[in-house]
């Protein structure tokens, strides 16, 4: 979560198992199914997305006593993705 918010991301996610799906909610994370779930060699997968925000982040730090920053970046660093995807991104929660 602190990576996706300081790279400037407003969602992160994917194909996950949907075991995680309330995980996300302990966590108080905001997470979006984008469609129905589909079994798959007797698992079952969502195509989901999780809010990227400080409050999704603030409510982890604070379920795992996590005070400071974990984040360590060494070296020259580029963006996670170039400024006209993360247009694109944020129009995912819009």
């Amino acid at each position: 979560m602190e990576y996706a918010l300081d790279e400037g991301l407003s969602a992160v996610g994917g194909i996950q198992e949907t075991y995680f799906m309330p995980h996300h909610g302990a966590l108080k994370w905001r997470a979006e199914p984008m469609g129905m779930a589909r079994e798959e060699n007797g698992e079952w997968y969502i195509v989901a997305y999780i809010e990227v925000n400080e409050a999704a982040l603030a409510s982890v730090r604070k379920i795992l006593g996590i005070e400071q920053s974990l984040l360590v970046r060494r070296g020259a660093q580029l963006p996670f993705l170039e400024s006209n995807n993360k247009q694109y991104a944020s129009a995912l929660y819009k």
